[in-house]
């Protein structure tokens, strides 16, 4: 509501009169995020006390403020003028920087704090709109995988992780595109994404939202997104700032945890994605919820200020996670510039906290800085000159973005294991399909959670290939990497609805028949599974429930067909760490028992990260989905009959057993409780510098269950004629097998000995698609960085001289080709 109380008092002073009018606004608005409330108010209190001559000219003015005096602010309370008249600032062909001058100078200080905080809105987020200046709210929007928070009508993409699996630039940019384009046209126009925090946590509750465990992989990958993101008229806010990894101990132990990280191991991880995000140019970048060094990251002026902005050189604005503002005076001192959702306050008095500011806590100057770092952007993806935003009633779905959907889905499945070529299967040969487990459990929980008008499930997806006949038009018009940017239109296919579970003695009413006749017969038996939404589920809630009686129909259906699909899913969400990296008992259980009876058992695992698979040596095939989305079934069909080849590869090293990892202590993970009520409440060490993922396996010699890059191909590929010199590597690669496949080479480097490197580090990935005996050669640069580690000492890059180690290979423990260069100690 709104209330406005005007009291004019009247006196006469040697026949002149004086009047005193006070003037209060108070609003009240309440914003939600992840249950929680957040309620703010505005009070505006204004005495003006007026002497007149006797014929009415003004003589004297005296302005007194309390609360949210300035200056000019009377004439900011004004109506607005007529929203025609031209302002400087709209001159679009001015630079982006110039007009956020403009548009700066002619705010008065009351305009300017209206940026700097949450408002109303649409938006999981808004800013206040400045009617007099002709600015608009700002909204802001969870993703990273469509549009979140209860929209509908919207495209539910594959998670994060799901995307990093592609290995493919050209697609994530594609993907930021489409997502971004959902976004506006729900008239929202910053993003809340990508994800980049690196997976050093192997149970961390939000992995699915970011892109794996290396920095380099992360960070070409998050680039790209930006530039997709940014394209569409939406800023990029990428998220979380700094260090943070997890999301326990316990539900939400991540608003009370401190993060102990060495300069080194931020600069050479967990930095680099956010770096490689900055230089392409993202707008916005998300302080988070945990503590660093003891200080929450949205008021750490050492990691805000000097390793953001400053050495990193993020020219953009930094945004608080909702309800991560604990004092905005502080914050923003330290190089926060907007406080979301509510008003200026961080936990403290918010009219308190507008005196004083207004009465100079923050420097006018950082006041500025933070308005040119929300505006330049805001001017250089368009949003002030676009006129496409839409509104949250908009059905922003179409049918490029669903074979755009599909191909993502698509491209970033995994094969890990194929014994005898099992797969792919032939969509026309007569034989018995079986198809048991997990229908539904594709997407993560909490903030990223996207709403689905269907999700895809596995037998409609195969009975879908088969009635149609042929590969889905968006996969047949996969001829390389890159997205088709106009599907190709075709007929409604036929649809299919899943009938009744059936029961053990039953198991044959489970078969339909093929549907000519002759054919691939199916029978299913599905399982089906309630997403946590936008909740926030510990590891029962997030795993699909199996129970005897579903295995036991399970094992009916795979005793009586040919060969055996099992679909088993985990999935996790905001708020909570996995317990553990299981399936689960039961589904273990289901694959162990449907592979007693059938030799000829695939196993597809749907999974927010790495997961155990005690049971892979009992199976044929393996197929790793990650988190699809909605096009999940037509998706695994695609690749169980080959209409592509399953050219996703591991983000992110899959340990063969629980407590094999890098994280052995408690003080590194979940971190050591501490005395008191004051935050933090537990301190994470990170312990272990720069062995986290495949470098850590390299390290100790130990075997991952698999490794980071890992994938297999239906088609053989040979690897020859590497050169290496310090500053580019190329080589040659050959498809010497029967179909078009998909390789992924990817190049490491071994430092000497004294650098104190890990065995090998990414520096470089090319997915490339080859016909039978196609040869493509791959060229990777080398820069300066490439061959440098931060030195603490000297808070910089130092580059590294001596004998360097070059491996060329199909993943981190699949290297193909060695070879070697030598920088010299005289550069």
């Amino acid at each position: 509501f709104d209330l406005v109380l005007v009291l004019v008092l009247v006196a006469h002073t040697n026949g002149t009169p004086s009047s005193l009018h006070v003037r209060m606004r108070v609003g009240r608005g309440k914003g939600t995020r992840g249950g929680g409330h957040l309620w703010w108010a505005v009070v505006d209190v204004l005495v003006v006390v007026t002497f007149c001559s006797g014929s009415g000219n003004a003589a004297v003015t005296t302005q007194q403020r309390v609360g949210t005096a300035t200056a000019d602010a009377d004439a900011a309370m004004k109506a607005a003028p007529s929203a025609t008249a031209p302002h400087a600032w709209e001159d679009a062909a001015l630079s982006p920087s110039v007009r956020a001058r403009k548009l700066v100078t002619a705010m008065n200080l009351t305009e300017r704090l209206v940026l700097l905080h949450g408002a109303h809105g649409d938006g999981i987020g808004n800013t206040g709109a400045i009617p007099r200046l002709g600015v608009p709210s700002i909204k802001l929007e969870d993703g990273p995988s469509g549009v979140a928070d209860w929209q509908t009508k919207v495209t539910n993409w594959p998670s994060s992780m799901t995307m990093a699996a592609t290995w493919d630039t050209a697609l994530m940019h594609a993907y930021g595109s489409g997502c971004a384009s959902e976004q506006r046209g729900k008239g929202m126009q910053v993003m809340l994404g990508p994800g980049v925090n690196l997976a050093r946590v192997p149970v961390g509750g939000r992995n699915f939202e970011y892109l794996g465990e290396d920095p380099i992989l992360a960070g070409l990958m998050a680039a790209a997104e930006v530039k997709g993101i940014q394209s569409e008229g939406v800023v990029a806010c990428v998220k979380h700032w700094a260090d943070n990894n997890q999301e326990g101990p316990g539900h939400n132990g991540r608003l009370i945890t401190s993060s102990v990280v060495s300069d080194r191991a931020n600069y050479e991880l967990y930095f680099e994605p956010f770096r490689a995000a900055a230089a392409a140019g993202a707008g916005s970048i998300m302080c988070s919820y945990n503590l660093i060094n003891s200080t929450y990251s949205c008021q750490n002026e050492v990691y805000l200020t000097e390793h953001l902005k400053g050495r990193l050189g993020f020219k953009g604005w930094v945004v608080s996670d909702w309800g991560a503002d604990h004092s905005s005076i502080d914050s923003i001192n330290a190089g926060m510039d907007q406080t979301m959702p509510g008003d200026l306050s961080g936990g403290g008095n918010k009219s308190a906290t507008r005196a004083a500011i207004l009465q100079g806590a923050i420097p006018l100057a950082r006041i500025e800085d933070a308005l040119m770092r929300i505006l330049t952007p805001l001017f250089s993806v368009g949003v002030f000159d676009r006129s496409d935003y839409g509104n949250t009633s908009t059905d922003v779905r179409s049918p490029a973005h669903d074979d755009l959907n599909l191909q993502f889905a698509q491209s970033s499945t995994v094969l890990l294991k194929n014994s005898g070529g099992i797969l792919p299967l032939s969509p026309s040969a007569t034989y018995k399909l079986g198809v048991v487990g997990d229908a539904v459990n594709v997407k993560g929980g909490g903030s990223g959670s996207v709403w689905s008008s269907h999700i895809i499930t596995p037998t409609e997806g195969i009975v879908d290939r088969l009635v149609a006949g042929a590969p889905h038009p968006a996969i047949a018009a996969m001829a390389s990497a890159m997205p088709v940017a106009t599907p190709a239109p075709r007929a409604p296919r036929p649809q299919w609805h899943r009938r009744a579970d059936v029961a053990p003695e039953s198991a044959e009413a489970s078969c339909r028949d093929p549907p000519n006749g002759d054919g691939v017969t199916v029978c299913d038996y599905e399982i089906n599974y309630t997403s946590c939404g936008m909740g926030q589920c510990d590891q029962t809630g997030c795993t699909t429930i199996v129970t005897d009686a579903d295995i036991a129909a399970s094992v009916a259906i795979a005793r009586m067909v040919d060969v055996v699909v099992v679909n088993v899913a985990v999935t996790s969400t905001e708020g909570y760490d996995r317990d553990n990296l299981t399936l689960g008992a039961a589904q273990d259980a289901l694959i162990t028992q449907v592979a007693a009876v059938n030799p000829n058992t695939i196993v597809v695992v749907r999974c927010p990260g790495a997961i155990l698979m005690p049971w892979a040596s009992q199976v044929q095939a393996i197929i790793v989905q990650f988190l699809p989305g909605e096009a999940s079934g037509a998706a695994l069909a695609a690749t169980l009959f080959g209409d592509a080849d399953p050219s996703g590869r591991l983000p992110l090293s899959f340990p063969a057993e629980e407590n094999s990892t890098w994280l052995s202590t408690a003080s590194q993970y979940p971190g050591i409780e501490q005395p008191g009520t004051s935050d933090p409440r537990y301190i994470a060490t990170y312990t272990e510098e720069l062995l986290i993922g495949y470098r850590f396996f390299d390290a100790m010699h130990l075997a991952p269950a698999h490794a980071f890059g890992a994938g297999l191909s239906y088609t053989n590929f040979t690897w020859s004629d590497l050169h290496a010199s310090s500053t580019s590597v190329q080589l040659t690669v050959t498809n010497v097998g029967g179909r078009k496949g998909v390789a992924v080479v990817q190049l490491y480097l071994g430092f000497p000995e004294v650098a104190g490197e890990p065995p090998q580090a990414l520096r470089g990935f090319s997915k490339m698609v080859l016909k039978p005996t196609e040869a493509k050669v791959a060229t990777f640069a080398l820069t300066t960085k490439d061959r440098s580690v931060w030195d603490t000492a000297a808070a910089a890059w130092k580059e590294v001289t001596g004998d360097f180690k070059v491996y060329v290979g199909a993943s981190s423990r699949d290297i193909k080709l060695t070879g070697s260069f030598t920088v010299p100690s005289s550069r």
